[in-house]
Order: C-alpha cells, then structure tokens, then sequence
C-alpha cells in the first residue's frame, strides 16, 4: 500500500460494473483493502448483468418506474455482493448505517446497496450507481468517494483518442459535457450532492498510488 492513502479520509470505495469481468482482480483488491483500508466501505455498480436484466425488461415491453428501478437496481448488487462473498468471506451485506458500524466492529468489510435509504434514492431518480454512491457516502458519513473504475480516471477526451489527457482534477458541472465513460454525467445535474466529500475516479492501481481525477464542486 502506498503511504499517499494513508492520508486518503475514510472512504466509501464504489467498484464499477466494468471491472466485474476480471472477478480475480476484484478480490486481491478487496483482499488488500480489507487489511490497509478497514474503515472503507463499499458498493458495486451492476455491470453486463444490470444490462442483461434491463435488455430483458425492454424486451417485455415494461416500463419501471423510478422507485420500481432503483429495486431493480438494488437486486442486482445483492447478486453481485453474494458472487463476490463466496470468495471473500470477509465481505458482509448492511442494510443500514448501524449495521455499517456492527461490521466495522468484528472486522468485517461492509458491502452497501441502499443502505437504508431506498426511499430518498428512488425519490431523488438516481438512475447511475455513481450517484447513488455519492447518496450513501452521504448517508453513511463517509468523507471521501472512490470511484474505481477500468480506467485511470476522466479524460478531456475518449481515452481511445490518442491525443486525450489524463485530467488530474474536474469540476463537477463540467462532466456533463465531457460525458466519460467512467463516471456518471448524471451526477452533474445535482452539484450540491458533493458537498464536503472527497471525490476521486481512477483505475484500482491509482487508489493505492493516489493517481486520480478529484471531482470538485
């Protein structure tokens, strides 16, 4: 673990659906963020299997509303925290803030989805995993959101351009227009959502060498 992260506030560290091809990779990160991060907690985006389960949907010609999405939503991390359980036993599903903190206690690494706050998730239409993580950073009083993603962080451009540029720090209201892969653009709509918290977007090597994109108000 690099000494840079030591200095990193308590994180909520928020694993996209991108990575969840490369489950071995998954794990040895969790494992490590077990040991040097304990105080963290996290949550999953829904990757291919999201995607699957709303192609399905479309299919059927249904039509979810917001609070029916945001369990849908909801579901699917429940799938993907009981995959990953089976291989990192020291991984535990909380449904709330008290349970966060009971697992803290017996050394556990918490794993959220909701987090007990369904209700003003579906109320607020958070429709990407990355702003409903910024939700329940909030909520959970983390003071920091990792988002960790398949790449180093946001780019000026599409990473595949050749002329793009790792950006070392973004507003939040310039996300919109830049609209990266590795980030939700939606989270811009609602800037005040950041608040005090400590936003970073980087691939899993830049969270222990703190080579990032800080998101700023």
């Amino acid at each position: 673990m690099g000494n840079e992260s030591v200095l990193l506030p308590r994180p909520m560290v928020k694993l996209g659906g991108s990575l969840l091809h490369d489950i071995p990779s998954v794990v040895a990160f969790l494992e490590k963020l077990a040991v040097g991060r304990p105080d963290a907690v996290v949550t999953v985006g829904t990757g291919t299997l999201g995607d699957a389960v709303c192609e399905w949907i479309d299919g059927m010609g249904v039509v979810l509303s917001v609070g029916d999405y945001s369990r849908l939503v909801t579901r699917v991390q429940e799938i993907v925290f009981y995959s990953l359980s089976s291989r990192c036993p020291f991984l535990r599903l909380c449904a709330a803030r008290s349970e966060v903190e009971v697992a803290h206690a017996h050394g556990f690494l918490p794993m959220v989805s909701d987090g007990g706050i369904a209700e003003q998730i579906a109320a607020e239409s958070c429709q990407g995993t990355d702003t409903r993580a910024l939700l329940l950073a909030g909520h959970l009083t983390c003071e920091a959101l990792h988002i960790v993603t398949d790449v180093p962080g946001v780019f000026d451009r599409d990473p595949a351009d050749a002329q793009a540029h790792l950006l070392s720090q973004v507003k939040i209201r310039e996300l919109g227009a830049l609209r990266p892969k590795c980030i939700d653009a939606g989270i811009a709509l609602h800037p005040e959502r950041l608040g005090s918290l400590f936003v970073t977007v980087s691939d899993m090597h830049g969270f222990w060498t703190s080579k990032w994109t800080r998101v700023l108000p």
